[in-house]
């Protein structure tokens, strides 16, 4: 019986020890994943923060692109209603230039008719 006994307790420390190697390895290569998890999180938490500011970056080159643009647009209407406004000045100006032409002419050739109906 003592035998058995010997046997049994032998077969539990044997069980014990291989369970105690197969924790051992389990764990070990529970750290190792972590290890390894933590270092893709590293990554990508970087690649992530780069297209962040990467984007960041090209939204505020958009904006200041927009806000150069309508300042441009801004700039063109304002000359494009000063290139009107002269438009109509310098036609309001040949109108009036024109019409004392004109009246200057009508009165030089009433002038001329009026020398004619003397001399005749």
């Amino acid at each position: 019986f003592q035998e058995f006994q010997l046997q049994i307790e032998g077969l539990n420390s044997e069980m014990g020890e291989r369970g105690n190697q197969q924790v051992e390895a389990v764990q070990a290569r529970c750290r190792d994943l972590s290890e390894e998890v933590a270092s893709r999180m590293a990554d990508l938490t970087a690649n992530f923060e780069k297209v962040a500011a990467q984007r960041m970056g090209s939204q505020a080159s958009l904006e200041h692109r927009l806000d150069e643009l309508a300042l441009k647009v801004e700039e063109e209407s304002s000359q494009r209603q000063n290139f009107a406004q002269e438009v109509i000045e310098s036609v309001e100006s040949s109108r009036e230039a024109t019409s004392k032409a004109l009246q200057a002419m009508g009165a030089e050739l009433d002038r001329r008719f009026d020398e004619d109906d003397l001399n005749r």
